[in-house]
């Protein structure tokens, strides 16, 4: 098996095939002097060198090399073997299991820390410009609703991977639900002895690929999508090896979740590697796609939000199939994810999600945010903010004995800064905080001794003014805190409510806990915002399409923080039947889902009204297509056996998530007669056969819009009195016949006696037996007491299935098939032509049947229908059928 591992890092280069001798030979002198330079010796994992990591560096990846490219696949710090025989590739190839070698594992802390480290060394800001949160849908694709995106969406893309840092090692947190990197990776393969250990170096292949990646906010999950660049592709093997070799070698690319070296045991990742060859990679520019899925911890383990935070990467190594190796895996650069199960996330509902962590997030207000009205933007209460920020001390309320006044929130990268913490409209504080305000605004309350003099000289006049304060009253660094100052200052009062609502917005859009589960800073900008004036602006989203019973996503966006502030409706435009409707999953979220009972085209209105400004709507057009019925045939069992002139009852009931389509059952018996009829939700029906033989039964139910769904099963009808066969003979068994002997060919022979002796019996008796010259291969009921049935056609053909022996062995099923050809001097109702017959054997039990694993098949491949059997023509013997 072959061992992996990595060579130092200052013989890490690629060799041409003239220098290989040269490296060989360094190599094994690095390997005796391994001690002295630190390192491990063959069938040992070398360990790169350099200064031991700090705690926080420990699993922090190490380049291979840049080699001029954008980023190269790194090597990590895990040691020890890995197994490149185990595990299942996606398109069935074999590849390394994703495991990791045991260790220290960072603990919750930890991981939050680096995160945190992360963040500020990348400048990785997600922040969100308050007016966004009432023009724009979310730039989270992974919206509102019951799942991640199937593929990652075009504008996504384009915002994401456009944006700076995407094309670095660590990639872009475009914000807290949406991750994106364009990267390349540099793969080495090399030649390695009988033991596993390398030799040399024979090539370097790269390729360039994009990521995207989604948090959810319905589960406790990322996606990660992936996909190469057509045409990337580049190799350094040599001329001819470029050509030959290296597109055949094996890329194998997964998702892995870490915890320092030790496996993280409460992530689940969901999809299997994906191997194919360089060639595959660089033609085909589909996404392939993980899911890493956190498990919910107990409250004692982690806290009231059942919050949780893993490290993930992706990984890439060559194919264990290859002739050439590869060292341990290379991979991404760590990427932090957090999981909760917080319950308070209600608009729209949101009970669980993941987002990326190597975040700062804050929210930005523009000083620039305003319009022709007073009362249009937010650019009042910005300035208000950016004063408290910036210049405290004025502000009010004064402090006496006067001090500098501590006002934290302020947004400036640095790991030092004071943040806020939210807090809900249920915590005492919450209410505090307003008594403080407006004792400081209005000299009001039980508080207002305290602010007698240092309050504002003038209150807000509240026929057009508010009182706003910072920090938020929704902090714990509000107004009552007894560690951190405060200010309040007289806005309008249409841009203070609507402030208000957009951090209300913000703190679900960013996935803001609450207390010290997670912090967020304010950013105030001078950054001209487009169309200030009514901020009651609506957009219904693109035109969607989908099938119908199927939720189809409505990308909407509003002034949506306010309860009731935004409605959808929807009205049927053609196509339609009488009676289609269609439901909203939350009638008041602009980013929600709709589901249709039938397919047409609908036109939704999202009309949004916050109290302040006009009313405006916005409509968006739905294509609903047809989904077919879906059948479930649960009888009569396939091969079930019924006695002629009794009733079989056919049992199949349908669903369609259509739930206004009508439908029509379709049966064909199989006997020369037919159903058909208007059905709610079942095709069943009940039917007598009059004669023997082996009945395939269809049933097909067809909606009013023309798809369908098919179901068949093939009964038994035997008949005592039809008549008795007796066959002897040999015919010609193709190779194949025998699975046990593939090769084998020849003469197959053939026995059976079978009769019902009385009308009334239901078993008939007999023996059968059939061998194969050439082999060992001999079936034989034995004893006469292993038919289970016979069925005697009018049109001269014959079925008997029963059990028994092969070479002495019990646990063997048979059926065989005979056609009583005229041309023998059949009975009356003889088939034109010659005798024909076909044995077919398997394994299995009494009730057992055929299926395409037989032991012993004369007419392979052909169907168990006596009328489709396809027997073959005999050369010695007759099949005689006596009636």
């Amino acid at each position: 098996m072959p061992r992996f591992f990595a060579p130092p890092k200052d013989n890490l280069r690629r060799i041409s095939r003239s220098r290989r001798s040269v490296f060989v030979r360094r190599f094994a002198a690095m390997t005796a002097a391994g001690v002295a330079f630190g390192l491990t010796v063959p069938g040992q994992a070398f360990a790169e060198p350099g200064p031991s990591p700090t705690t926080a560096e420990r699993s922090a990846p190490t380049p291979v090399r840049k080699n001029g490219h954008k980023n190269s696949a790194m090597i990590d710090g895990d040691s020890g073997v890995v197994d490149a025989t185990a595990g299942a590739a996606a398109d069935g190839g074999s590849v390394p299991p994703r495991k990791q070698p045991s260790g220290k594992p960072f603990t919750q802390k930890q991981l939050g820390d680096r995160a945190t480290t992360r963040a500020i060394a990348e400048k990785q800001r997600s922040f969100v410009e308050s007016s966004t949160l009432d023009r724009q849908p979310r730039a989270a694709a992974a919206a509102p609703g019951i799942d991640l995106p199937t593929s990652p969406l075009e504008g996504d893309q384009n915002d994401c991977l456009n944006s700076a840092g995407a094309d670095s090692d660590h990639g872009r947190v475009h914000n807290r639900f949406l991750y994106c990197l364009k990267s390349d990776t540099n793969v080495d393969y090399w030649e390695v002895d009988n033991k596993g250990n390398p030799v040399e170096q024979v090539g370097t292949s790269n390729i360039n690929f994009l990521v995207m990646a989604y948090g959810s906010k319905q589960s406790r999950s990322i996606r990660v999508f992936l996909k190469t660049i057509e045409d990337s592709a580049d190799y350094e093997w040599g001329p001819i090896d470029n050509i030959t070799k290296a597109p055949k070698q094996h890329l194998v690319v997964d998702v892995r979740c870490i915890n320092n070296v030790l496996d993280d045991t409460r992530c689940a990742l969901g999809g299997s590697a994906v191997s194919k060859t360089f060639s595959d990679w660089d033609d085909g520019p589909d996404w392939v796609s993980w899911d890493i899925t956190s498990a919910k911890p107990t409250q004692s383990e982690s806290d009231v939000d059942y919050k949780w935070l893993h490290e993930w990467q992706i990984t890439f190594q060559g194919g264990a199939e290859d002739e050439y190796k590869t060292i341990l895996p290379g991979h991404t650069a760590s990427r932090s994810m957090r999981c909760d199960s917080a319950a308070y996330f209600n608009k729209p509902k949101q009970p669980e999600a993941c987002i990326f962590n190597d975040v700062i997030p804050h929210l930005e207000y523009s000083t620039q945010d305003r319009g022709p009205k007073p009362t249009d933007g937010v650019a009042e209460v910005a300035v208000h903010i950016r004063d408290a920020q910036d210049n405290p001390n004025p502000t009010y309320p004064l402090v006496s004995p006067p001090r500098d006044k501590r006002i934290p929130g302020k947004f400036t990268g640095s790991r030092t800064d004071p943040p806020l913490h939210r807090i809900p409209n249920t915590d005492p504080q919450y209410k505090e905080n307003g008594v403080h305000k407006n004792a400081a605004c209005y000299g009001k309350g039980t508080e207002r001794d305290n602010y007698i003099g240092l309050g504002l000289p003038t209150p807000p006049d509240t026929s057009y003014q508010d009182c706003d304060e910072y920090p938020f009253a929704s902090t714990s660094e509000g107004a009552a805190s007894t560690t951190w100052d405060f200010s309040v200052k007289a806005v309008n009062l249409s841009q203070n409510r609507r402030a208000g609502r957009r951090l209300g917005e913000y703190f679900s859009s960013d996935r803001i806990l609450q207390y010290d589960r997670d912090a967020f800073y304010v950013n105030i900008t001078d950054t001209p915002v487009d169309d200030p004036g009514n901020d009651n602006v609506v957009d219904a989203g693109p035109d969607v399409s989908g099938t119908e019973g199927s939720m189809i996503r409505l990308a909407g966006a509003a002034d949506a923080a306010e309860e009731g502030s935004v409605r959808w409706s929807v009205r049927p435009v053609s196509g339609t039947d009488a009676g289609a409707t269609c439901t909203f999953q939350d009638a008041e979220a602009p980013d929600t889902f709709i589901t249709c009972q039938d397919d047409g085209l609908f036109e939704v209105t999202l009309t949004s009204d916050d109290g302040i400004d006009a009313a405006r709507s916005d409509t968006a057009q739905v294509t609903v297509g047809n989904a077919p019925p879906v059948l479930q045939l649960s009888g009569p069992r396939p091969w079930q056996l019924f006695r002629v002139n009794t009733p079989v009852d056919l049992a199949a009931t349908f669903t369609d998530s259509g739930a206004n389509d009508t439908h029509t059952c379709a049966i064909d018996w199989d006997d020369s007669r037919s159903d058909s009829f208007g059905a709610a939700d079942n095709c069943n029906r009940s039917h007598t056969f009059t004669r023997a033989g082996m009945f395939t039964i269809g049933v097909t139910v067809t909606d009013d819009d023309g798809a369908s769904d098919s179901a068949t099963v093939m009964i038994i009808v035997y008949d005592p009195q039809a008549g008795f066969v007796n066959a002897d003979g040999s015919l010609a068994a193709p190779v194949g016949s025998l699975t046990t002997t593939p090769g084998a060919s020849g003469e197959g022979w053939f026995h059976l006696a079978a009769r019902y002796y009385a009308p009334n019996d239901t078993v008939p008796v007999g023996d059968a037996r059939t061998w194969l010259t050439g082999t060992g291969f001999r079936f034989d009921t034995s004893g006469g007491d292993g038919l289970d049935w016979l069925v005697v056609t009018p049109d001269g053909k014959m079925a008997a299935k029963g059990r028994g022996t092969v070479d002495g062995q019990a646990g063997y099923g048979f059926v065989f098939y005979g056609y009583d050809g005229c041309v023998n001097g059949g009975a009356p109702g003889c088939r034109p032509g010659p005798d024909q017959f076909r044995m077919v054997v398997w394994t299995g039990g009494p009730n057992s049947y055929p299926t395409e694993a037989t032991t012993f098949d004369t007419s392979r491949g052909a169907d168990y229908d006596v009328d489709a059997a396809v027997p073959k023509t005999i050369t010695s013997g007759r099949v005689n059928i006596q009636k």
